[in-house]
């Protein structure tokens, strides 16, 4: 899918000073820009919402590349809140990894000049590739290995971040980095629900992991955000989901279509919100009381959770809820998004593999 350019300052300012939000929390607790610039979701990732039924594509493998851009968003965002926390003018960041989250992550983040990044793997070839294309020191090695952690220059880094495909690694690099050399921020790729769903393990007293995060996750809420709400392009969350920032496309029959945005407040009184950036002809329009919303415009409004189907009535028909919902491929993603539906939709889900059917099915 297409994707949108980074320059979207005025999306942070708006969302930031809305009223419903905790100070700050809409700057800080999502990268709106990043979260934005992912793209249309719906084509990225295979997803296809009709009316009353949805057709997922999950991928098989463990690297997924809508997993990889979600994760990316959220470490920029997570990092990005660190920086103006500790207020760094820049930030050494060592990536354990260079599969397909790491090097996405090493993507986004070496972009931006206040970062200074090197990588790690074990793979001399995939580090070579990676330091042609982008700006960044490489490391062969053993992430969890201390003399491979101080040659990445652990013991001077701002921020570990351990995307490994291994948990194990993951969080043992983190205790060492913090043991040795207490690095300040620690995030680790955490995939199994075994570590997951014990929220103790990764309290003050435990672990050495600041924070971990979970792609095949990210994208299994992501994706069930969008079924929830048939016809959003994208569904991402604010303030703990209590506000959400959704996408949507501009249809004849939205009750604002043709009409300016100040007369918004007269359709849907007594509700929280605010439209954030427009696209239009594939230029981002800064929105004010005067603008008219087109037909084919791509609209990011900000609204409370309880109001997203108000306000997406503006913008569109109202479509019925998805309640027939079949998964092609029980991979990670397919098998999680599977049992986070099968209680509230009919759900079936297609597997090539008869054994790893059989080990869903149960």
């Amino acid at each position: 899918g297409a994707t949108y350019p980074d320059e979207l300052g005025e999306i942070r300012a708006r969302v930031g000073d809305l009223p419903f939000l905790v100070p700050g929390v809409g700057a800080q607790g999502g990268d709106v820009a990043a979260a934005v610039t992912l793209g249309r979701t719906a084509n990225g990732s295979g997803l296809l919402i009709s009316s009353s039924r949805a057709v997922l594509y999950a991928s098989q493998g463990d690297d997924f590349a809508l997993a990889a851009r979600q994760a990316a968003a959220e470490l920029r965002a997570t990092i990005n809140q660190h920086r103006e926390a500790g207020k760094y003018a820049s930030m050494k960041i060592v990536i354990l990894g260079a599969g397909q989250v790491g090097r996405t992550a090493a993507h986004h983040l070496s972009r931006e000049e206040a970062n200074e990044v090197t990588v790690v793997d074990v793979d001399e070839d995939v580090l070579r590739d990676l330091q042609d294309r982008l700006d960044i020191r490489t490391v062969a090695g053993n992430a969890a290995y201390p003399s491979v952690l101080e040659a990445a220059g652990a013991a001077t880094a701002d921020v570990l971040v351990a995307l490994t495909s291994s948990d194990e690694v993951n969080m043992m690099a983190c205790e060492v980095a913090y043991t040795l050399y207490r690095t300040r921020m620690k995030i680790a790729r955490i995939r199994s629900a075994e570590y997951t769903r014990h929220k103790e393990l990764f309290s003050d007293e435990a672990l050495s992991v600041d924070v971990w995060i979970s792609p095949e996750q990210l994208v299994t809420e992501y994706i069930e955000r969008l079924i929830r709400y048939p016809g959003a392009l994208q569904v991402l969350d604010f303030a703990d989901g209590r506000v959400r920032l959704v996408s949507v496309r501009a249809r004849p029959g939205g009750l604002l279509v043709g009409q300016r945005l100040r007369t918004l407040r007269e359709h849907i009184p007594n509700t929280e919100g605010r439209v954030v950036a427009i696209f239009r002809g594939g230029r981002s329009i800064v929105p004010d009381g005067d603008t008219v919303i087109e037909d084919g415009d791509e609209v990011f409004f900000l609204a409370a959770r309880q109001d997203i189907r108000r306000f997406m009535a503006e913008m569109r028909k109202e479509e019925p809820p998805v309640r027939r919902v079949v998964i092609a491929g029980g991979g990670n993603i397919g098998f999680r998004v599977a049992k986070e539906l099968e209680e509230t939709n009919q759900v079936k889900l297609i597997e090539r593999d008869a054994k790893r059917a059989r080990r869903v099915s149960e």
